[in-house]
């Protein structure tokens, strides 16, 4: 979403040259065409507070298979002031950093610099980063802010990092269900039959 609530932010490829390529654009609540990002090209990204800039992924490849993987296709996290029209790396290594959030002045993202995927923090007055979850089995997935947290999941399991506390909790999630009235069962209905 942008930050006024005004347009959902989603990418796509339906411009692409090639399959791997893919463009951000906003779309408006109430319908209407597609708008494209300035950027001419992205992945997953997430607007600052203000709404003034991006940060977001470059490259897109988080449906592969390429674990730990080490190359051309590294996928690093870059600011973009839509504002200014400038562009600013924001990390420089080779590894993956994928999932980012904007939540105040930190930017919040997913990473396998430490072989095991895990939450880690930027402050970008400092830019200095700091490694928020020890997850060392199963790699941290498909992180997403919300109030007061991030959710991710981590060997099949819902957890919330609680940003003031910095503590990581799984989610107890309980699925109503009628399962057990579905299950097939014998049942006599000699009492129902009738000539």
């Amino acid at each position: 979403w942008t930050r006024d609530g005004t347009k959902v932010l989603f990418r796509s490829r339906h411009q692409a040259w090639e399959s791997r390529a893919g463009r951000l654009f906003t779309v408006g609540i109430d319908g209407g065409l597609p708008e494209p990002l300035v950027v001419p090209e992205g992945g997953q990204a997430a607007f600052s507070p203000d709404g003034n800039r991006i940060v977001y992924n470059r490259i897109f490849r988080n449906f592969r298979t390429w674990k730990r993987y080490r190359g051309g296709m590294t996928q690093n996290l870059w600011i973009y002031d839509l504002k200014a029209n400038t562009l600013d790396k924001l990390t420089d290594n080779d590894n993956t950093s994928v999932d980012p959030m904007w939540i105040g002045d930190k930017v919040y993202f997913t990473s396998d610099r430490e072989h095991t995927s895990n939450i880690y923090s930027i402050d970008l007055a400092m830019r200095q980063t700091r490694k928020l979850t020890d997850h060392r089995e199963y790699d941290v997935r498909w992180a997403g802010d919300g109030p007061g947290g991030i959710t991710y999941e981590n060997g099949g399991w819902i957890y919330l990092l609680d940003l003031a506390t910095g503590k990581s909790a799984k989610v107890g999630i309980r699925v109503p269900a009628d399962r057990r009235f579905t299950r097939p069962e014998f049942l006599s209905v000699s009492d129902k039959v009738r000539e």
